[in-house]
C-alpha cells in the first residue's frame, strides 16, 4: 500500500508543494508571521528553539494538531459538499509529509451527531488510506488502556497500534465535540464506530458526568514522557458547575511526576457565551498543565497564549472549514505541528491551502455617497444595486488572481451593508446574478443598521464629535435559532401559554431532536416533565379551594424548575441515560411516573465557590506488571512492536478500594489496593476504577 500517492479529491494532486503562507487561502487574512494582531510573539521559556542542540529526534514527539474539521458540513450543497473532506485530506497528507508520530484532533470531527452515509464512508476511506500501512511506530503507551478506554467494549479497550489484526503507521487520537457528541440510549457517537473499526483512538469520554475523573494517556519516546489528557464536550453549564463543586479530577502518574509533559485537549466555550456559567474559565484548569489545546472556538490563535495566573499556555487551533459567515471564520485556517522534547515544546502553524476563499466587506452606503431624497426615490435602489454588483465583480476578479492552485474556484462572499434610510435589497434576488460564480449566492448581502448615535458630552460641556457607532444586523441570520424563537414566543404568552411545561426545557429537547437527530428527545421531555409534575402534586399539601391550590402548586413547580433549570436538565439526562425514556404510547405514559427521577431538592446553601486549590495526594500500592506489546509482527513497525515489553503505569483512584483482577485481560493480575487522601468530593461514595497497575497520585496543584 502506498499512502503517499493516495488521492481522494481531484483538487489535491499527489505533488502538492509547500507554498508560503502569504500566498495561500483566504483573502481577509494576514500571514501569521507578520500580522499585527498579536499572533507573532517571542517564544515562551518553555518552548523549544529551532537551534537547540539538545533536541534529539529519538526523544522528540512530533504531533499534527487540528480541530473542528466538521466533516459533512453543507453536504447537500453541490458546490461545498466536499470542502470539509478536502481539507481533512490535506491535514492527513501534511501529517504524512511531516512524518509525525500521531494526529491529535480537538473535537467536532463531524458536523452532525449522525453524519450521512456518504460523509461517514468518505471519512473512513481517508483514514484507511492515510493511516494504515507498514511503518514503525516510535513511541509507546505505558498507561493501562482498560482505564483510558473504559467507555468502549472490553475487547476494544486498546489503541489501534497495539491491535495485532491492524497495521497502523499514523495513529489518530480524537475527543468528541458538541456537534458529534454521544447521544441515545447507549450514549454513542460516530467516533465510537471509528474506534471499533480501528481507524481512530477515541478518548476523553466521561463515563460519569457527575464526578469526572480524567485519566491521561501516558506515552514515552526515548527520554521524553508525554501525558495526554482529553475531555470531550460536556454541556458548559454542567461542566462549569462540576468544576465549582470540585468534581473534576485530573489524575497524575505517581512515578517521576514532574518529568511528564502535560498536554490537555478539551472542547468547550472559552469566552463567556449567553450567561456567566456558559463557559469554562482558564482559572478552573490545573496549574501543573504545560499546554492546553482549546477546541470549539473557530477563531484561530496560532501562537500559544500564556496564562500568568495558572502558568500554562493555551493554543486555540480554530476550525479547518468555515461553517458560518462571521469574522472569525474569515481568518486564515491552520493545522499545527507540535514538537515535545522533555518539558519543552514548539508550535509550528501550517497554513491550510485547500480552504475555500472567504471575503467579508463592510459597506456604508451613506459614506459611499448614496442618500435618499425626494428626487431619487424611484431610482436610488437601482443605483445601489448597480454599485454593489460592481463591488462583487471586483471581489470575484481579485479572488481569481490571488487564490491558491488547490483552493476551490467559487469564493464565499459576505457584504455587510448599512443601507441607512434606503430600503434594503432582496438578498436572494441580488444573489441570482452571481449564481455559479460564488459559493453562497443566496446570502451574499447582510443588511446592517446603525443604532442611533448617543450624544456624548466632552470635558467642556459640549457634544463630542467622535461618537462610536454600534452596528447590528437587520436580520439576525447568523445567530437566530428556532430555539430562541420558541422561547420568545412562549415568554410573550406567559399568561396564556404553558402552565406546567417549561419552554427552555422543551427547546433543549428540540435542539437534541434537530442537531442530534434524537427522535425520542421531545417525547421523553414531555413524559419526564409530566411525571415530575404529577409527583410534585402528589406530595403537595393542599387546603382550601382545590382549583386555586392546584394552580398555585403548578406555578411553584414551574418557578422552581426555571430557577434550577441546569439541575433539572441534568436530572433529565441522567433519567434518559438509565433507560427510563424511549418508551412508547400508553405504556410510556403509565411507566413514566415510576421511572422519573426524584423531585429536585433545593439546597439553600448552594453558593458558587471558586475551585479549591487543595491537593488530593494518594500513595496507592499496586502491582506493576509487564505486557508484551503487539502480537503479530508486520514489517519494521510490527517487529519493533512485537518484541517490545512495556511496564504499564496507572492512575489515582478512589479512597482505598479493593480492585479485583480484570476478566478481560489475558494475563493473571494480582488484586491491588489504591489509596487517595482526596477531600475534594467530601463524603461522596467511593467509585472503584478498573485498574490494577502500579501506584498513582491524583492531585490538583
Amino acid at each position: 500500500m502506498t499512502q503517499e500517492t493516495t488521492q481522494i479529491f481531484d483538487s489535491m494532486d499527489g505533488t502538492m508543494d509547500m507554498e508560503p503562507a502569504s500566498e495561500q487561502l483566504n483573502l481577509k487574512v494576514e500571514d501569521a508571521s507578520t500580522a499585527p494582531n498579536g499572533f507573532h510573539r517571542q517564544p515562551s521559556l518553555r518552548q523549544l528553539t529551532l537551534d537547540d542542540a539538545q533536541v534529539r529526534p529519538e526523544d522528540t514527539f512530533t504531533i499534527l494538531l487540528a480541530s473542528d474539521c466538521h466533516l459533512g458540513y453543507a453536504d447537500r450543497d453541490e458546490l461545498r459538499k466536499t470542502d470539509s473532506l478536502r481539507t481533512f485530506e490535506e491535514i492527513l497528507r501534511t501529517a504524512k509529509e511531516k512524518q509525525v508520530d500521531f494526529v491529535l484532533l480537538g473535537g467536532d470531527l463531524f458536523h452532525e451527531n449522525k453524519p450521512s452515509r456518504s460523509t461517514a464512508q468518505q471519512c473512513a476511506s481517508l483514514l484507511r488510506s492515510y493511516c494504515m500501512g507498514d511503518g514503525q511506530v516510535k513511541f509507546q503507551l505505558v498507561s493501562e488502556p482498560e482505564v483510558n478506554f473504559a467507555h468502549v467494549e472490553p475487547q476494544f479497550r486498546r489503541i489501534n497500534t497495539e491491535d495485532p489484526d491492524l497495521n497502523i503507521n499514523l495513529p489518530v487520537y480524537s475527543i468528541h465535540g458538541n456537534h458529534d457528541d454521544p447521544s441515545g440510549l447507549k450514549y454513542l457517537s460516530e467516533l465510537d464506530l471509528l474506534h471499533t473499526y480501528g481507524l481512530i483512538n477515541y478518548f476523553g469520554k466521561a463515563s460519569d458526568i457527575e464526578n469526572i475523573d480524567i485519566y491521561p494517556l501516558l506515552f514515552t519516546k526515548g527520554t521524553t514522557k508525554l501525558a495526554l489528557y482529553g475531555l470531550g464536550s460536556i454541556r458548559d453549564e454542567r461542566l462549569h458547575r462540576a468544576y465549582l463543586n470540585n468534581r473534576v479530577q485530573m489524575k497524575r502518574p505517581s512515578e517521576a511526576t514532574d518529568e511528564w509533559f502535560n498536554l490537555f485537549v478539551l472542547h468547550q466555550n472559552r469566552p463567556a457565551h449567553r450567561g456567566s456559567h456558559n463557559y469554562i474559565p482558564e482559572s478552573f484548569l490545573d496549574s501543573f498543565l504545560d499546554l492546553v489545546v482549546w477546541g470549539h472556538e473557530h477563531d484561530p490563535i496560532p501562537e500559544p497564549e500564556h496564562n500568568k495566573e495558572r502558568g500554562f499556555e493555551v493554543l486555540q487551533p480554530g476550525s479547518s472549514v468555515a461553517t458560518s459567515m462571521s469574522d472569525g471564520e474569515g481568518k486564515q485556517k491552520f493545522c499545527y505541528v507540535v514538537k515535545v522534547c522533555g518539558r519543552r515544546y514548539l508550535v509550528e502553524p501550517i497554513a491550510l491551502r485547500t480552504v475555500r476563499p472567504f471575503v467579508i466587506e463592510e459597506i456604508d452606503l451613506k459614506q459611499a455617497g448614496f442618500t435618499k431624497t425626494e428626487a431619487n426615490t424611484d431610482t436610488i435602489r437601482l443605483e445601489v444595486e448597480t454599485f454593489l454588483a460592481g463591488r462583487m465583480e471586483r471581489i470575484i476578479r481579485r479572488v481569481e488572481e490571488t487564490k491558491g492552485p488547490h483552493q476551490p474556484k467559487q469564493p464565499l462572499v459576505r457584504l455587510r451593508v448599512d443601507f441607512g434610510d434606503i430600503e434594503p435589497l432582496n438578498p436572494i434576488l441580488f444573489g441570482q446574478k452571481f449564481f455559479g460564480r460564488v459559493a453562497n449566492p443566496k446570502d451574499i448581502i447582510l443588511p446592517l443598521k446603525r443604532k442611533a448615535e448617543k450624544a456624548q458630552m466632552n470635558g467642556h460641556g459640549g457634544v463630542s464629535n467622535g461618537v462610536s457607532k454600534e452596528i447590528k444586523p437587520l436580520i439576525e441570520l447568523d445567530t437566530a435559532t428556532i430555539e430562541d424563537v420558541l422561547v420568545k414566543y412562549f415568554d410573550d404568552k406567559s399568561d396564556s401559554g404553558l402552565m406546567v411545561f417549561n419552554s427552555k426545557f422543551l427547546t433543549e429537547a428540540l435542539r437534541k431532536f434537530v442537531n442530534n437527530e434524537d427522535r425520542e428527545a421531545i417525547l421523553d421531555a414531555y413524559e419526564y416533565q409530566k411525571a415530575q409534575a404529577l409527583q410534585y402534586l402528589s406530595l403537595a399539601e393542599m387546603s382550601g379551594d382545590p382549583g386555586e391550590e392546584l394552580l398555585n402548586s403548578l406555578r411553584t413547580f414551574r418557578s422552581e424548575n426555571e430557577k434550577y433549570m441546569s439541575d433539572f436538565v441534568n436530572d433529565f439526562e441522567d433519567w434518559r441515560s438509565k433507560g427510563a425514556g424511549k418508551k412508547k404510547g400508553a405504556a410510556a405514559s403509565r411507566a413514566a411516573p415510576e421511572a422519573a427521577a426524584p423531585i429536585i431538592q433545593i439546597d439553600e446553601s448552594d453558593e458558587e465557590m471558586p475551585p479549591a486549590n487543595g491537593t488530593a495526594n494518594g500513595r496507592g500500592r499496586g502491582v506493576a506488571t509487564t505486557r508484551a506489546r503487539g502480537g503479530r509482527a508486520r514489517g519494521a513497525r510490527g517487529a519493533a512492536r512485537g518484541a517490545a515489553a512495556t511496564t504499564r503505569a496507572s492512575y489515582a483512584s478512589s479512597p482505598e478500594i479493593e480492585i479485583p483482577s480484570s476478566a478481560s485481560s489475558s494475563q493473571t493480575k494480582t488484586p491491588s489496593t489504591v489509596r487517595s487522601n482526596s477531600t475534594a468530593r467530601g463524603t461522596a461514595t467511593p467509585r472503584a476504577r478498573a485498574t490494577t497497575r502500579g501506584r498513582v497520585r491524583g492531585a490538583r496543584k
